[in-house]
C-alpha cells in the first residue's frame, strides 16, 4: 500500500502488527504524480472497454434466452410428456405413518402404573412397551424401505435418461458421419 507523511502513524501501527517482515519502498513524488496522470489518461479508454463488456454479457443473455425459447419450441412434447417430480412417499402412505404415530402415543397416556409386587401388571407393562418398541422399529424400517425404494427409482429414471441422451448423440454422430462422406 502506498503511504503518504500524514499517514505514517497507520503505517508503524500495521507494522507493529503485521505476521510477516513487510518490505518498504521509498518511491518519489514526481513517479507517482506520473502513473495518476498516467492512469487518469486511460480512464475513458477503461469505462468504453466497461460498456463493451456490458454490452457483450448482455448479448451473451439474450442469445441464452432465444436459444431456451427455440428449445422449448422444438423439443415441447418431450418436455411436458416427463413425469412430475413425486414426493418418496404418497398422500396415502403419509396419512398411514400419522395413524400409526397416533396409536402409539395414544397408549402411552392411558395405561396405569402397576402397584408394588403386582407381577400380572409388570408383565402386561413389559408387554406393551416390547410392543411399542417393536412398532417404532417397524415403522422406521418401513420409513427406510420407501426411501430406498424412491431412491433407486429416481436412480432408473436417471439412467434412462442418460440412455436416452447418449443414444440421441450417437445417432447425431453418425448422420453427422454419413452426411461427411456424402460430400
Amino acid at each position: 500500500s502506498l503511504v503518504v507523511e500524514r499517514e505514517r502513524k497507520l503505517l508503524r501501527e500495521i507494522h507493529r502488527k503485521a505476521r510477516d517482515q513487510l518490505t518498504s519502498r521509498k518511491v518519489p513524488s514526481k513517479v507517482i504524480d506520473a502513473w495518476i496522470d498516467k492512469i487518469k489518461s486511460m480512464s475513458n479508454d477503461v469505462e468504453a472497454v466497461i460498456k463493451e463488456e456490458r454490452r457483450e454479457k448482455e448479448i451473451r443473455l439474450a442469445d441464452v434466452e432465444i436459444q431456451k425459447a427455440e428449445n422449448m419450441l422444438t423439443h415441447e412434447k418431450e418436455i411436458y410428456s416427463r413425469p412430475k417430480r413425486t414426493w418418496f412417499q404418497t398422500g396415502s402412505q403419509k396419512q398411514e405413518v400419522k395413524v400409526k404415530t397416533r396409536r402409539g402415543s395414544d397408549t402411552t397416556d392411558k395405561v396405569e402404573k402397576p402397584g408394588r409386587g403386582d407381577r400380572k401388571r409388570q408383565k402386561i407393562e413389559k408387554a406393551r412397551k416390547e410392543a411399542r418398541k417393536r412398532q417404532t422399529k417397524e415403522m422406521e424400517k418401513e420409513r427406510s424401505h420407501t426411501q430406498m425404494l424412491a431412491k433407486r427409482a429416481r436412480k432408473q429414471e436417471q439412467r434412462k435418461r442418460k440412455a436416452a441422451d447418449n443414444a440421441t448423440a450417437a445417432l447425431g454422430a453418425v448422420q453427422g458421419q454419413k452426411r461427411k462422406r456424402k460430400a
